[in-house]
């Protein structure tokens, strides 16, 4: 076992890409195992590592998210425990024309995270155990974003 760096990207788009789908189909799972409260903090695991289970990059346009499952990036024995703000679920950072469908965001310090990012729609999803979940940054907002249909439970913030 060794540590991840800081932040570290299960499945990353490489910047300046065009119509990209990832599409989960019927049993897709991006899932860490051993990350969120430490031992040492009375939790139960062994890393407290900032990953995002996707990152979708700066000057990537028309990028579609759908089908998928993201858990346990960052799990937290109470929603009390503090979190490593760089675990996201899936982060939109930077990007235009980009749809999150029917995905299921669990376990994770923010659930969905966008920073200077244009044309964002988040659809049909579901988000549970979450610090923040949808989180759209202030220091350099994100632009038309539409949120429909999603439900959004067990978190500290929606």
């Amino acid at each position: 076992c060794g540590t991840l760096p800081n932040p570290s990207y299960y499945l990353y788009t490489s910047p300046g890409v065009s119509n990209v789908v990832i599409d989960g189909g019927q049993n897709g799972i991006i899932e860490l195992t051993n990350n969120g409260t430490l031992v040492a903090n009375g939790g139960t695991m062994a890393f407290e590592n900032g990953v995002d289970g996707i990152y979708i990059s700066s000057g990537d346009n028309g990028i579609t998210v759908e089908n998928l499952t993201v858990r346990n990036i960052y799990q937290r024995q109470t929603n009390t425990d503090s979190y490593n703000a760089n675990s996201i679920g899936i982060m939109a950072a930077g990007n235009a024309n980009t749809v999150i469908s029917n995905c299921t965001i669990a376990a994770v310090g923010d659930a969905i995270d966008t920073v200077n990012s244009s044309n964002l729609t988040i659809v049909n999803c579901n988000l549970t155990n979450y610090n923040h979940g949808i989180s759209p940054e202030t220091t350099a907002p994100a632009y038309n974003i539409s949120i429909i249909g999603n439900v959004m439970y067990s978190g500290d913030y929606s």
